[in-house]
């Protein structure tokens, strides 16, 4: 089952009438914007109200200001309702619509460690647009899809593809969970200190604070290369992220197309929100710079 669908109803109640995932009046354009967390494939929850395919994904970015979306495969996912496909099969998938569409969207590679082995992933890591320009700027793990712990030792070849490639580590945090609870992304990155690693969701639903103070002990210690992504956390979240961990380990990502057409309205306003109280160095950090320096995206 997905969780979300409480917030999702409060951001759409919230959300702007019309139906255009452009910025509203007066709010900045998005066009300096890196979206770091996005998706494609074939799932549709239960809930109904969510459509997390190819077609909605490209419909909400083609009505969009957003300069790079970073997107990884959820027919990987061993989840209800999904495809279930091998590592190859999804990661092809992932470098054919970035072929596609190489002005606007790059991949993430999707890691299967309870199927699938770190060496398939390697011809990935080589993959060039016509440019020179990467296919590939990281590696996402799905610990509670994929019934594997975020600090089991199977994730250590995945961590060690990253290093060899230069890759950044995305997994998803929920406190809630034994298998992706921050501490145990915390556990990996202390055996891997060079390989950079975001918390996608910061932990979820709730409970930000303990991602927030993984990542500032980690920083603080210099044990692990950590950072914070927004999706599913409010603007007031994020800017008590930055107060606790500094704007540069901040990056914005959004979780698209989860809210369909209206996705890029709700999180315009958000990062409407973030603009108006950020200096703007910090601002730029958070919305794009740390995403070109982590990911290569300019």
């Amino acid at each position: 089952m997905w969780r979300g669908c409480v917030l999702s109803i409060v951001l759409l109640a919230c959300a702007p009438e019309e139906e255009s995932p452009v910025v509203s009046a007066g709010m900045e354009p998005l066009t300096n914007v890196i979206d770091i967390h996005g998706h494609h494939g074939t799932l549709r929850t239960d809930y109904g109200q969510y459509d997390i395919t190819t077609e909605s994904f490209l419909s909400v970015l083609s009505a969009s200001q957003v300069k790079w979306v970073v997107v990884s495969n959820l027919d990987g996912a061993s989840v209800e309702g999904g495809a279930d496909v091998q590592q190859s099969a999804a990661n092809a998938a992932t470098s054919k619509l970035v072929r596609e569409h190489p002005s606007r969207v790059r991949g993430l590679l999707w890691a299967k460690p309870n199927e699938g082995t770190p060496s398939e992933l390697i011809p990935f890591t080589s993959e060039r647009l016509p440019d020179g320009s990467r296919v590939f700027v990281g590696v996402k793990l799905h610990p509670d899809w994929q019934s594997v712990s975020a600090a089991d030792t199977s994730i250590d070849g995945y961590m060690a593809v990253c290093r060899a490639a230069g890759l950044t580590m995305m997994i998803h945090t929920d406190v809630s969970s034994p298998l992706s609870h921050p501490e145990k992304v915390f556990d990996l990155g202390k055996r891997f200190p060079d390989v950079p690693i975001v918390l996608y969701h910061m932990g979820f639903f709730g409970e930000h604070e303990v991602a927030m103070e993984v990542v500032r002990r980690a920083t603080a210690e210099g044990s692990a290369n950590l950072y914070l992504e927004t999706s599913s956390a409010s603007a007031e979240d994020i800017l008590a992220a930055i107060r606790q961990v500094g704007a540069e380990r901040v990056l914005f990502g959004s979780d698209v197309p989860y809210f369909g057409a209206l996705h890029y309205a709700i999180y315009g306003s958000i990062l409407e929100t973030l603009r108006s109280a950020l200096p703007p160095a910090e601002y730029a950090l958070v919305t794009h710079g740390n995403a070109q320096r982590l990911l290569g995206l300019e």
